[in-house]
């Protein structure tokens, strides 16, 4: 009975948007799409971080990580960097369905060029059980559940859990963040050789990223495949220091 607006501006969305046209999500206004900084970067294949001509990024190449891919949507920046500051901390859960179905497109679209067959399982990133009480919801559940859509597949949950509440990453330093994850995920016995797809809302240095796909590989997993919403971009990026900051999104 309302008008639908844009998940990201707010603005209202013209006759004939808000449904799935021309690669534009139902949620989103063609405006904010072409905004989202990184939308069409070439990445990295493994840890999804800008790489010149889409290859192997030097850090990878040196240090494998335990997951094979990450597909990313864009970076975590203006506007996507707000959009998922409300739905973790306003707890605006209603704005991860838009933002869950944007990846999946961009998911969909990259696992057509990978082995990613009906067999595979897919789990969205568990919080732990303090934060999910104060928060009272997952938003990387909320994601998945789109990616799941797209893919074909029932996400599969209980599967991977965390051990113990961890302090959250954001608040730590890089080089602290793989210390304070260690053993912090536990999994259920997977099918050996399966492929898990894990579902997250944003990768900064990988490294809760990195604890959940040992503990899946422990338990079985034969390839780790990361789908997040948003990647951190290194802060030496050039074209992030000079992207226009004139486009600020809506406050509804």
């Amino acid at each position: 009975m309302l008008p639908a607006v844009c998940v990201s501006c707010c603005r209202p969305l013209p006759p004939g948007q808000g449904i799935l046209e021309h690669q534009v999500p139902r949620g989103w206004c063609d405006g904010c799409v072409v905004h989202l900084s990184g939308l069409n970067a070439q990445r990295c294949p493994v840890c999804a971080e800008v790489s010149s001509g889409a290859r192997i990024c030097l850090r990878c190449r040196l240090t494998p990580p335990a997951f094979d891919l990450t597909f990313a949507l864009a970076d975590y920046s203006p506007p996507l960097d707000r959009l998922i500051h409300a739905i973790k901390f306003a707890r605006l859960s209603a704005l991860a369905a838009p933002l869950g179905r944007m990846l999946a497109i961009r998911v969909a679209r990259e696992a057509a060029f990978t082995r990613i067959g009906p067999q595979a399982l897919i789990i969205a990133l568990p919080l732990g059980s303090g934060r999910l009480a104060r928060r009272g919801f997952n938003q990387s559940v909320l994601l998945a559940l789109p990616v799941a859509r797209a893919l074909g597949l029932s996400l599969t949950r209980g599967l991977l859990r965390r051990t113990r509440d961890t302090l959250p990453v954001s608040s730590l330093e890089a080089s602290r963040r793989g210390e304070a994850l260690s053993d912090a995920f536990e999994s259920s016995p997977i099918p050996r050789g399966a492929t898990v797809i894990v579902v997250d809302d944003v990768m900064t240095t990988g490294a809760t990223l990195q604890a959940a796909a040992i503990a899946l590989r422990r338990a079985g997993a034969g390839s780790v495949i990361n789908c997040v919403a948003a990647r951190t971009p290194a802060p030496d990026r050039p074209d992030i220091q000079a992207r226009p900051q004139d486009f600020t999104p809506g406050q509804c």
